[in-house]
């Protein structure tokens, strides 16, 4: 019997500004989710996040996720988090 493959899901980390344009061509070339930098490790939200998320989902992402790089050195997990969180609902993303 020949082997079947089984093709994985594309997707794309985001951590520089994407276009809905430049997306939508990633959308057409089977890229289905984007994961897109929301904290930096230098202790603040990225100026790009909202704008990101709100094009990939423009773009026809199926899922669109946001991850949180911490800032060690300021200490306060949390606070960033909620820093984050903030944010986002602020962009209503």
């Amino acid at each position: 019997m020949g082997s079947t493959e089984s093709p994985g899901t594309e997707g794309v980390e985001l951590s520089e500004p994407a276009s809905t344009t430049t997306l939508g061509s990633m959308r057409s070339q089977g890229v289905s989710f984007a994961i897109v930098r929301g904290y930096r490790s230098t202790a603040s939200v990225d100026p790009n996040v909202a704008a990101n998320v709100a094009n990939a989902w423009d773009a026809g992402m199926a899922h669109v996720d946001v991850y949180h790089t911490p800032s060690f050195s300021s200490g306060n997990g949390s606070g960033q988090v909620d820093t984050l969180v903030d944010h986002l609902k602020d962009k209503s993303v």
